[in-house]
């Protein structure tokens, strides 16, 4: 059983649960601070971390490792930086043209 943090404050614990269901929990809180834009700093299990990495992105954010604490880890979210497309215009630079 390993507790799962709400925020700084608050953690939740599922007595007699497997640890794909403290994942799971934990990964669905993740999801629902990001979608209502609650989330910036969040410790997660080190074995959720690479999971967490994929949902993240898959919501437009990215993850960057900071402290760790024995099994946990804080991770840092941010907005993915959105580059601009790039449009090749091709013109004629014959010394003809005008």
């Amino acid at each position: 059983m390993r507790r799962i943090h709400l925020t700084e404050e608050v953690t939740l614990r599922f007595p007699e649960r497997s640890e794909e269901f403290d994942e799971g929990v934990e990964l669905g809180i993740l999801a629902a601070s990001i979608e209502f834009g609650k989330a910036d700093r969040v410790w997660i299990a080190a074995s959720s971390c690479e999971q967490a990495r994929a949902l993240a992105e898959k919501m437009g954010y990215r993850i960057t490792e900071g402290a760790a604490e024995g099994d946990w880890i804080e991770i840092v979210l941010r907005p993915q930086e959105r580059r601009p497309r790039l449009k090749l215009i091709h013109r004629d630079c014959s010394p003809h043209s005008n």
